[in-house]
């Protein structure tokens, strides 16, 4: 999958190159990452606003939109990355111009948790394990923090 500043969504075959789907957001994409779990087949979707869509590509709605599941609502600044986490099929994070990491629970409406990670914006953020994010921001840090998952 890649995010696209036109706002869609690609989903591409790696060996052919050729687009599979195409699916339009109602921002500007900064950050994609697709879940490939049993139990939720899904993207999350970040960009333009303060929200984290998700997406599960299986259902349509009209031509060009992928059925939201989820619209994850607590940043207060656009998205500039989201990661599922590795070990469950659930959760994922997302980072933020506003400096935060947040834990979500595609169960949940709220952040599970959130942690002030930069004095900044926050540009990156990936799992590490089960239970630590590493982010990178404005401030040239690298911060490691604890977001237990249950």
């Amino acid at each position: 999958f890649s995010g696209l500043w036109d706002h869609h969504v690609k989903c591409w075959d790696v060996v052919s190159t050729k687009v599979l789907a195409s699916y339009h957001s109602p921002h500007p994409v900064y950050a994609v990452s697709a879940e490939t779990g049993k139990d939720t087949p899904c993207v999350a979707i970040g960009g333009g606003d303060n929200v984290v869509r998700l997406w599960d590509t299986r259902e349509r709605q009209g031509e060009q939109s992928a059925s939201i599941k989820l619209m994850a609502a607590s940043h207060e600044g656009w998205i500039t990355t989201v990661r599922w986490c590795p070990m469950t099929d659930y959760h994922f994070l997302s980072g933020s111009v506003d400096g935060h990491i947040k834990l979500w629970d595609i169960r949940a409406k709220v952040p599970l948790a959130t942690v002030s990670t930069h004095t900044g914006k926050a540009f990156c953020a990936t799992w590490l394990g089960k239970n630590f994010v590493a982010s990178g921001g404005e401030d040239a840090m690298l911060r490691v923090a604890e977001l237990t998952v249950h």
